[in-house]
């Protein structure tokens, strides 16, 4: 039989791992268990052991007292808080970085070509060049 703080555990780790956006197995991997142990955990056919409901801690400064009855603090709230302004900062910073890349790779396609075209003209000039030095030095034979 479950314990009573343990019912809505199932529904509450299922909606905290959606919330990160992650598949179980992905949140699985993050955790080193399997998926099919989230899978348990989600489907009410396993209680989460201490090391499980640690390592939620540990990598994601999970709320563990709202997981296992469903109960908010306000410290595991302001938690929250922070870990989603420093996801939206990250976030912007990530979106800043694919501009400035593609920014880079912009200047780079237009660097290439330049120098494709300095280096056409180069030869062109190198060919002309050793066409005088061929036909001064025929002369110069004669």
């Amino acid at each position: 039989m479950k314990k009573d703080y343990i019912v809505g555990f199932p529904n509450r780790l299922k909606s905290y791992r959606e919330s990160l956006d992650l598949n179980q197995q992905d949140f699985a991997d993050s955790l080193n268990t399997t998926q099919a142990v989230i899978s348990r955990y989600e489907q009410g056919t396993r209680s989460p052991t201490v090391d499980f409901l640690f390592k939620l801690l540990q990598v994601y400064q999970t709320d563990v007292n709202w997981l296992l009855t469903g109960r908010d603090d306000e410290f595991s709230k302001a938690r929250i808080e922070k870990k989603k302004n420093e996801y939206e900062k990250l976030k912007t910073q990530m979106n800043e970085l694919k501009e400035r890349n593609s920014e880079l790779e912009n200047d780079i396609k237009a660097n290439t070509l330049e120098l494709k075209n300095v280096y056409k003209d180069f030869v062109e000039r190198l060919n002309k060049f050793i066409e005088l030095q061929t036909k001064l030095f025929e002369q110069n034979k004669e």
